[in-house]
């Protein structure tokens, strides 16, 4: 093979084809010991993701060079044909470099074949020049776009036409403006008595942006665009229904939104209901100490109201790249997977307060049923007696007696994080050491 073709693809657009992938790009310089090959412009030819502007490889890794646009060219007239074409360098490039070394030239395809590469050495491993992403085994048979789905928060299924998030979810409203619709909002929330409110946005706090507030009725919810909205929007009326003292906000961790709400807003909420809390209250009843991790709201309400996880909005935020991952909460029009996700956070807090206070509840509930039956059955000839002890406890009152597990005063932790509620199309979490595996 003649050495004349290393400096003739200088300049070149090409696809290069390792053992992970074909990239495509154009040749700005090859190394002066022709160890590897630099592009700029360069692609993954599969899914047409961008490459930094310079993209090395390395000629060990390199199975065949493709030149773009050439459809039949002979071993025997590879090296004429290149020889009477015009492959300028890019101006930048005006050093001399080593010609690149090709053993063979297949015919039809244009392909620059180099010697396959040797087997990686016991002591190191040859790493994939791009890290093609592996889905997890249970979604591998889906077919669906489940990779976009995936990153983009969308909520994908396993059969097409299959009811999605907008089927279960109750009407809604997007407020943009100080307009007459925010007024009619502000009046009917104002003669509530529960409301669900929840918050969207960027790292949500004094630091943060908030992007959208969700106030959920029984049967409505109210999204409040406070890019568009801002302070303004608060302080006209939002503000009013905050701080009132008659309107129970029923918030599922509410330690950023009171952050963002006192430091950006000036507001202090009144009345609030945490779910977060009340959840943990309940596994502190159930394992006699606080779990160390909160639950989050699916698990909350697969736990509680028995919701099933492929029903439910799961957000998706990779580790490193949470805010660049929520700005898309700032994207207007909002995609409408996003609005029903934001119409999905808010909704059930109210039925999920309700379900909470009545497991709180259920002690009291179950010693009322006790004491209802604790005279009225008995004979005529006892009623007299148990008139005289009625200053002591019931003796039947022993089932509601509970002993803290081995006398401890439940100072410490217990570690037990279910997979509930968690994505089914995401196979980890962020306590994935802790979930308990099945």
């Amino acid at each position: 093979m003649s050495c004349e073709i290393g400096p003739k693809i200088v300049g070149c657009r090409v696809v290069i084809k390792t053992l992970n992938s074909r990239i495509e790009g154009d040749v700005r310089n090859v190394d002066s010991n022709c160890s590897k090959v630099s592009l700029v412009n360069a692609a993954v030819v599969a899914t047409g993701a961008k490459l930094p502007e310079l993209y090395r490889i390395f000629v060990k890794d390199i199975v065949s060079i493709t030149l773009a646009g050439e459809n039949d060219i002979s071993p025997e007239n590879l090296t004429s044909g290149l020889s009477q074409l015009s492959f300028n360098s890019p101006p930048c490039i005006e050093k001399k470099v080593k010609p690149l070394l090709i053993t063979h030239i297949e015919k039809k395809c244009s392909s620059v074949h180099l010697p396959p590469p040797s087997a990686p050495s016991n002591d190191r491993k040859i790493q994939p020049l791009v890290m093609q992403k592996v889905l997890p085994a249970h979604i591998k048979t889906l077919n669906n776009s489940i990779q976009v789905d995936v990153l983009t928060n969308k909520v994908p299924f396993e059969k097409a036409g299959e009811g999605g998030l907008a089927s279960t979810l109750p009407n809604y409203t997007l407020i943009e403006n100080i307009d007459e619709l925010y007024k009619s909002a502000i009046g009917r929330l104002e003669k509530e008595s529960v409301i669900g409110l929840s918050v969207e946005g960027v790292r949500t706090g004094r630091f943060g942006v908030v992007c959208w507030i969700g106030i959920a009725t029984s049967d409505h919810v109210f999204l409040f665009d406070m890019c568009s909205l801002g302070s303004t929007g608060v302080n006209r009326g939002l503000a009013n229904i905050f701080t009132n003292d008659k309107v129970i906000k029923v918030i599922h961790d509410c330690r950023c939104m009171s952050d963002a709400f006192v430091h950006q807003y000036g507001v202090k909420l009144n009345n609030v209901f945490d779910t977060q809390v009340a959840a943990l209250v309940v596994d502190k009843n159930k394992y006699g100490k606080f779990n160390r991790y909160v639950p989050s709201l699916t698990r909350s309400l697969t736990d509680i109201l028995n919701l099933p996880s492929m029903s439910m909005y799961h957000p998706r935020k990779r580790m490193g790249h949470e805010k660049e991952d929520e700005a898309i909460w700032k994207t207007r029009p909002l995609p409408q997977h996003l609005i029903e996700g934001a119409v999905f956070n808010v909704c059930w807090l109210r039925k999920l307060r309700l379900a909470i206070m009545e497991i709180l509840l259920s002690d009291v509930t179950f010693g009322t049923s006790l004491y209802l039956k604790e005279i009225s059955e008995l004979a005529d000839d006892s009623v007299a007696e148990k008139g005289v002890v009625a200053h002591v406890i019931p003796m039947s009152f022993k089932a509601l007696h509970k002993m803290s597990r081995n006398g401890d005063a439940c100072e410490d932790f217990h570690d037990t994080v279910p997979q509930n509620g968690c994505d089914p199309y995401v196979s980890f979490t962020r306590h994935i050491s802790h979930v308990r595996k099945t």
